[in-house]
């Protein structure tokens, strides 16, 4: 409602509507998630959203981890996948006009590396980096994430 608010914007692993990358993997995350089955529904987000070379160096403990932490209910993970398989702001791109800088990973298995490249080609002032072989925790993977974007946010 107010873009005079808005100096810049970091975009980072995102999608501005649904495809079928997402569809797959959400749906299959909200069937896991109704039929209550914690342990394949992290092992699966865990193996979707993190490089393969982090998935080797954390393979032991991954098992361990799946059972734990298991939600008193399904209910927010449930509402948060609904709204990624039903938001579209694809339409509303091209009325950002602040310096935008998208962030993808090439590899992503969620929302698709494609995504971010869509979205940077629809904003008129942004920059795109894509770090090829990551994911969607690139920014948690990537050594110079929180550079590149304080970088962006002082310049």
């Amino acid at each position: 409602d107010h873009p005079e608010l808005i100096d810049k914007l970091v975009l980072t692993v995102t999608s501005a509507r649904r495809n079928k990358n997402m569809e797959n993997v959400v749906n299959r995350w909200i069937l896991l998630a109704k039929n209550k089955n914690y342990p394949v529904l992290f092992k699966d987000v865990i193996q979707n959203s993190y490089s393969e070379r982090t998935l080797k160096r954390y393979k032991l403990l991954t098992p361990i981890l799946s059972h734990v932490g298991k939600p008193k209910d399904y209910e927010r993970f449930l509402i948060n996948a609904n709204a990624c398989l039903n938001h579209n702001a694809y339409d509303l791109l091209d009325c950002i006009r602040c310096k935008t800088l998208v962030i993808g990973g090439g590899s992503d298995k969620i929302v698709g590396g494609n995504s971010s490249k869509e979205i940077a080609s629809r904003i008129s002032n942004s920059n795109l980096v894509m770090y090829d072989n990551l994911g969607h925790m690139a920014y948690e993977e990537a050594n110079d994430y929180s550079d590149i974007v304080l970088e962006f946010l002082d310049s």
